[in-house]
């Protein structure tokens, strides 16, 4: 893995060469082509379009100057003319780019961010002293995308720690149940029998749902850092969400309130949206005695649309509020047992919003119900 990367490196490094080496015959161009009809041409920005590491460079005064579309995706568009500390806020990064600026050599460098998602790069930086962009000498900075690679070894460990734990629990009900039936005294007892039968079915049934969670938040996890870019209703999601719970709010008699009167389009993932607001409502509605109203409405607000879900349940303690996200955290563990509840749910919305460079904020009083407010990007 590691020589591929090195490959990738001097390939970047090689082309970089061969257009500076160019440039006064092809005006900032390479051949990428031969016709009869003539020759081809690409500027060399848009070879630097192509690679899929991001790449960008900074001028003399630490300024970003180009951005390829990679490194677009990943920060942003505004990157562009802002200091590159803003892009990567990391100790070790920022050291090495003032270390090039004073040795003019080249360099490599590990750097980590955690916000808004946790990221690791390998970071090659460049030292270029040909004029571009008219700057007397300029940096390229090429980010090798390694998160992946952590977040598979420490997924794995996660989620043995997890299961292991989790499911001790279930386990010993269905052992203890399996011991009463083949050699207690339910053996003779077919109504003790029916009864410890009915237990192992639940506690199956729940071991079942806590690793089909275990492992979407896993896939979730590990996929947080790759912002979805698709163009998505909100109105059209909390639509779909509320037919696909009809059978459970009319079973509670709750109503489900979509007050959401016009399109409003935000970038992202209508999947993973979809299973954002199924999960929050869908807890408003299982926290909630029968005959209580849920409603979603939604306004754009700057950059934002804000989607708040407010419900009329039993509300969150504000001791917990901190906590109700965390993976496993049950304010009552005997009334999420008997829901059905894993604990994970709202992990899961916490991590799929983040993926989405969302927001996620919380309301609520005992007895009086919760706001949930989503915060998410407008497809500007």
């Amino acid at each position: 893995m590691e020589f591929l990367y090195l490959l990738a490196g001097f390939i970047i490094v090689y082309v970089i060469i061969k257009i500076f080496s160019k440039k006064k015959n092809t005006k900032s161009s390479i051949k990428i082509q031969e016709s009869e009809d003539g020759s081809k041409y690409i500027t060399w920005t848009k070879a630097l379009n192509l690679i899929q590491d991001q790449i960008f460079i900074i001028n003399k005064n630490k300024t970003v100057i180009f951005a390829n579309t990679a490194a677009k995706n990943q920060f942003g568009s505004k990157i562009v003319a802002n200091h590159y500390a803003s892009i990567i806020r990391d100790t070790n990064f920022i050291e090495a780019i003032n270390n090039i600026f004073e040795n003019k050599k080249n360099s490599s460098v590990n750097s980590e961010i955690n916000f808004p998602t946790y990221q690791f790069f390998k970071a090659k930086l460049y030292y270029i002293e040909e004029n571009l962009f008219d700057e007397n000498f300029t940096i390229m900075v090429v980010l090798q995308d390694l998160t992946d690679l952590l977040k598979i070894e420490k997924l794995k460990s996660d989620f043995v720690a997890n299961v292991s734990h989790e499911l001790r629990t279930p386990l010993q009900s269905i052992k203890l149940g399996l011991e009463t039936i083949t050699d207690g005294p339910a053996k003779s007892d077919n109504a003790a029998k029916q009864k410890f039968l009915n237990i192992m079915k639940n506690e199956t049934n729940r071991m079942d749902q806590l690793i089909t969670d275990l492992l979407t938040l896993s896939k979730i996890e590990q996929e947080e850092h790759k912002r979805p870019n698709d163009k998505v209703n909100i109105k059209n999601i909390i639509n779909i969400v509320i037919s696909n719970l009809e059978t459970l709010s009319q079973n509670k008699k709750i109503k489900i309130s979509n007050l959401i009167s016009s399109d409003m389009i935000v970038l992202g993932d209508q999947n993973k949206l979809i299973e954002v607001f199924y999960n929050i409502i869908e807890n408003a509605i299982k926290y909630s005695d029968e005959n209580k109203e849920i409603s979603v409405k939604a306004e754009i607000k700057d950059d934002f649309v804000e989607i708040k879900i407010i419900d009329q349940g039993y509300g969150i303690p504000k001791t917990s509020l901190g906590r109700v996200t965390e993976r496993f955290f049950r304010i009552d563990p005997e009334k999420s047992k008997k829901v059905g509840g894993t604990g994970l749910g709202l992990a899961i919305v916490k991590h799929l919003i983040n993926q989405h460079r969302g927001q996620l904020n919380i309301k609520s009083e005992l007895d009086k119900g919760s706001e949930f407010e989503i915060k998410l990007p407008t497809a500007n």
